[in-house]
């Protein structure tokens, strides 16, 4: 089994402004008040400067990941699993903002890295799809009849030092994820 490590560009993890904003709990495309505009792209700039990207995954047979996959990938060839971060220095700095009483700022941030994650996800989705074909939906554990426990047996099967979780599977740093993808067939 072969595992990757990638460090994709930093770009890459940046999301859309409008999805910032509605998981913030702004729900407009755009921000009309000057003042809350600013601190939006205050955030937006910290957020750029304290991600670090990285993707550890590997494509196996499924009869390599026996107990990993979810019933809903009955009948897939392969699997690609992969974890994704952006790193521990979002998360010392929403807690800094949290201690100095900026909740505020701490709250947007904490929205900006979910979305900068969740960018990251979804370009290397996008990446794999160009490769494979369609297959399956992204998957995560601790949806349906995976529990959030399989984290552990995850990034054990994977090997990833930058990526821990507790022993009900949350994850730390807390801007990362666990994901795969089913394939049906080797090829696109």
């Amino acid at each position: 089994m072969k595992i990757h490590i990638e460090k994709p560009a930093v770009y890459e993890a940046f999301p859309a402004r409008k999805k910032f904003y509605y998981r913030a709990g702004y729900k407009a495309k755009q921000i009309n008040n000057l003042e809350l505009a600013a601190k939006f792209t205050a955030v937006y700039k910290t957020g750029a400067r304290l991600i670090q990207p990285v993707i550890c995954w590997s494509t196996i047979p499924t009869d390599q990941a026996v107990n990993l996959l979810p019933e809903s990938f009955k009948g897939v060839q392969q699997v690609t699993l992969f974890i994704s971060t952006i790193g521990k220095e979002i998360d010392g700095e929403i807690s800094r903002l949290y201690q100095f009483k900026n909740p505020l700022d701490a709250m947007l941030l904490d929205a900006w890295g979910s979305e900068s994650v969740e960018e990251l996800n979804q370009n290397f989705d996008q990446k794999l799809r160009r490769k494979k074909g369609s297959g399956t939906r992204r998957f995560s554990p601790g949806y349906q009849d995976l529990p959030l426990a399989a984290n552990n047996r995850i990034l054990e099967f994977l090997d990833f030092s930058l990526v821990e979780a507790s022993k009900k599977g949350i994850l730390t740093p807390a801007k990362s994820t666990i994901c795969m993808i089913g394939w049906y067939d080797e090829q696109k």
